[in-house]
């Protein structure tokens, strides 16, 4: 049995069976009573006590005794229902006539021409002919009338100004393409603002970054290049020191490098060393003595003859001046002491010295001293040791010991107030009763036999950046002692430090184990197989097989240090730093209310509001009607309303002032999300709906009640860990 739109569209599958077409009136009556989803939410024939009955179409099927069950298939499936929906009547001298009877989901206090004509018009999509409009107007031509049909037609005309029903369906979609790239221009803007925030308000602020390119050449007409030429780059504001060589052509290039003012070593065998004091700016230049360049040239003078000796550089407990080639000769016999064990030369006893005017420098095991009158003493020092020296009570106050390898030395009593420690080996010193007040341990390798004075510890810049590679011990010790003196931020900067230098040794167990699997720097070099010829590569791959089934292969180990890292950094690093930083999780937390605030309008539109019986994603206003304690509940949805003015003043201040409105409305819903989870009477979201002078709630539907669910558990998380940081010591 047919009635609307199964009339005229039967289907493929219905049409190639159909063998006669009756003309029957139904036997029930039909009126717009369904709002189909299928059509836009568009008022849709069904049956209905309200209606009466209207022509209909009876269509004889030739299924070759296939029985009436796949008849009722085909039915259910042009239908797009469910079998329950199919049912049975006897009519047209036939018994068996299927017929499908789909529910009214329209009220009948909303069965009014003009509700019916709202919904058919909402549904008009301007590629789609499957609307409300068109289906009223097909039907009108196939002959069905219902008491409604009238009514509900002229209350169309009527809002879209148009003469027959085909003018109204196109002034319909014009207005649909239009309101369609209002939305798109809408959404777009709410969108860039939502990433805006985002991009800008992250935890770790993006910094301007610039490159560094650096070029050593001797000072001469050749200008030849000198390779592997030491290069230093130090800000020592926040501790930054980076150490490269340069290559065959004696260049070197930092791609990426924070903008900023830093300090530019070069050193050279058999070269005076250079010192450039530059500006890294977000562009391709650098700034050189006030000059922007393009890179920095660097060229080098040849030592021809050595520095002038008898000038006293440092001095002795006893007062007395020493000279360099005195300090070389000292060095050099602590040298071969180191060197052979004990058996040979005599260890250096720099007890009390002063070095405040010194730079000591420490590469790749190499000690070297340079005074900050410009001597250099580097090639008297070449090749020598600073490994169990003692300074014992020396006067190293402000002195550069960045990158000194100071493993086993003796530096009990030494003033090191105010020195630079960047990167500095402290393997087994003795630092009992040293004072580190405003020193740097930026990088630095702390792992002292003893520790130094508390005060002057906790007076140190950048312990948060001290790390250790065996013992943590002495980190843990400091910490210890900080929580006992009351030192709170300086014990979040050793749990920090500690902390991190967990993560880093976890990530090189798992690069080690992954090298074991995969063969060595795999992990580290993933380009290096497309340099090999096709013999190298097929052998390379058949010993990887080989490792893979051998017992030198640990990739659950590698699996699970990589785990474990990443899980660390994301929870832990990213959100608070291990506690060193308790307030991000505050500020994670309005970062996510303000970006979230701009995302939720955009489904503040009126394009997915086809019809309140079939709810579209959005955000609902939830209440009674009234005071009442058994009244209704009431869903009303936030949407952007149509601006009807036509002035061009009038209307931009309507739409700035809707958008405002529909913004306040996502802040408040952001909020109450960023707190709906609590624990137990703690509950921020319950104490925020009591400040309300109407008891509402705010339900999301669709994507929205998605995000806004991850939203909730996000928040609940960084609150949590704010409380645990500010009231306890969860990672120590």
């Amino acid at each position: 049995m047919a009635y609307g739109s199964l009339i005229s569209e039967p289907g493929d599958a219905l049409n190639s069976h159909i063998i006669a077409r009756i003309p029957q009136t139904t036997p029930w009556p039909i009126e717009y009573a369904r709002s189909s989803k299928s059509r836009g939410g568009g008022p849709t024939l069904v049956i209905h006590p309200r209606g009466e009955p209207v022509k209909g179409l009876v269509f004889v099927l030739n299924l070759k005794h296939m029985g009436i069950e796949v008849a009722r298939e085909l039915l259910r499936k042009r239908e797009r229902t469910v079998a329950k929906y199919i049912k049975k009547v006897a009519c047209a001298g036939l018994n068996d006539v299927l017929y499908a009877d789909l529910p009214a989901n329209i009220p009948d206090a909303d069965l009014k021409p003009r509700h019916l004509a709202q919904l058919a018009i909402k549904s008009v999509v301007p590629k789609s002919e499957r609307n409300g409009i068109r289906y009223l107007a097909d039907n009108i031509k196939q002959g069905i009338a219902t008491p409604l049909t009238e009514a509900y037609a002229s209350a169309i005309l009527s809002m879209m100004k148009a003469d027959d029903l085909d003018v109204a369906d196109r002034i319909a979609k014009v207005r649909a393409r239009n309101r369609g790239r209002l939305l798109s221009w809408r959404k777009a803007v709410w969108l860039v603002l939502a990433t805006t925030i985002f991009w800008f308000s992250g935890t770790r602020a993006v910094k301007n970054t610039g490159s560094l390119h650096v070029e050593v050449t001797t000072q001469d007409k050749i200008a030849k290049p000198i390779p592997g030429a030491l290069l230093i780059l130090m800000n020592e504001k926040d501790g930054y020191a980076s150490v490269e060589h340069t290559d065959l052509r004696g260049r070197f290039n930092w791609e990426v490098v924070q903008a900023g003012p830093y300090r530019l070593t070069v050193e050279a065998g058999g070269f005076h060393p250079r010192h450039h004091d530059i500006l890294v700016t977000t562009s391709a230049d650098v700034v050189v003595d006030g000059t922007s360049v393009n890179s920095v040239n660097t060229e080098m003078m040849r030592l021809t003859a050595p520095n002038k000796a008898g000038n006293p550089m440092w001095r002795d407990a006893t007062g007395r001046g020493h000279t360099d080639e005195e300090l070389s000769e000292i060095i050099e016999k602590h040298s071969t002491w180191v060197a052979s064990m004990g058996k040979e030369g005599s260890p250096a006893d720099l007890s009390g010295a002063q070095f405040s005017t010194t730079k000591v420098a420490h590469i790749g095991g190499i000690g070297y001293f340079h005074s900050t009158e410009g001597y250099n003493f580097r090639d008297s020092l070449l090749g020598k040791f600073l490994r169990k020296a003692n300074l014992k009570g020396a006067h190293l106050a402000n002195a550069d010991l960045s990158f000194a390898n100071l493993d086993e030395a003796d530096l009990r009593g030494a003033d090191l107030s105010g020195a630079l420690l960047t990167h500095a080996s402290l393997r087994d010193t003795e630092l009992k009763d040293a004072e580190l007040d405003g020193a740097h341990l930026g990088g630095a390798l702390f792992e002292p036999k003893s520790n130094p004075k508390i005060r002057g510890t906790a007076g140190t810049k950048f312990l948060q950046f001290a790390r250790y590679e065996q013992n943590p011990d002495a980190l843990s010790q400091i910490r210890k002692q900080f929580e006992e003196n009351g030192f709170r931020e300086q014990e979040r900067s050793v749990i920090y430090a500690m902390r991190q230098s967990e993560a880093q040794k976890q990530l090189f167990r798992a690069r080690f184990s992954w090298d074991s699997c995969f063969g060595k720097g795999r992990f580290l070099e993933p380009n290096r197989a497309f340099e090999e010829d096709e013999g190298e590569k097929g052998s390379k791959q058949l010993s990887i097989l080989t490792r893979l089934f051998s017992n030198e292969c640990h990739i659950a180990d590698s699996l699970d240090n990589f785990s474990t890292h990443w899980l660390n950094t994301v929870l832990f690093d990213w959100t608070c730093q291990y506690g060193m930083n308790p307030v991000r999780p505050l500020q994670l937390i309005l970062v996510c209310w303000l970006g979230l605030a701009l995302v939720y309008p955009l489904s503040m539109d009126r394009s997915n509001a086809h019809s309140r019986y079939r709810p579209a994603s959005g955000v609902y206003l939830v209440r009674k009607r009234n005071w009442s304690e058994h009244a209704p509940l009431q869903q009303i949805r936030f949407a952007a309303r149509p601006i009807r003015t036509q002035h061009r003043w009038r209307s931009v201040t309507k739409l700035l002032g809707r958008e405002f409105r529909l913004f306040e409305i996502s802040l408040c819903f952001s909020l109450l999300s960023a707190f709906n989870i609590g624990f137990r009477d703690a509950n921020v979201g319950a104490w925020l709906r009591m400040l309300t002078r109407r008891e509402y709630e705010l339900k999301a539907v669709g994507w929205v009640r998605a995000i806004s669910g991850f939203q909730s558990l996000f928040c609940l998380y960084l609150f949590a860990l704010w409380v645990l940081i500010f009231f306890g010591r969860p990672f120590a």
